[in-house]
């Protein structure tokens, strides 16, 4: 970890987000600056057009495998539903354990 960073404060999911995001962001830089030397018109070679597109293909590639398989996706969304149903059994629950004590505590009145 780097210390006196923006990353000192970030949990490990925070920093992977955020540097999942600065590749995305580089590698879109690397496709845009390869498509507009691709199409200047000083670029007249095949050699350096070919060259040119081979920076574009190998930056969609890196692209493409920051694309989720649907497996994966369909497994996220299982466990936020797992997660969601949790949190409303432990919320009956933490309702059910306080209505308990009320119960209780409350004295016997004959």
């Amino acid at each position: 970890m780097r210390s006196g960073s923006s990353w000192s404060n970030k949990n490990a999911r925070q920093r992977y987000w955020e540097l999942l995001q600065t590749l995305h962001d580089q590698a879109m830089l690397t496709v845009r600056q390869s498509w507009k030397l691709y199409l200047s018109s000083e670029n007249k070679t095949p050699v350096g057009k070919v060259s040119a597109l081979a920076s574009v293909q190998r930056g969609l590639l890196l692209l493409s495998r920051f694309i989720p398989d649907l497996e994966q996706m369909q497994l996220q969304e299982q466990v936020d539903e797992l997660i969601s149903k949790q949190g409303e059994i432990d919320k009956d629950l933490a309702e059910k354990k306080l209505k308990d004590r009320v119960l209780v505590s409350r004295p016997v009145s004959n």
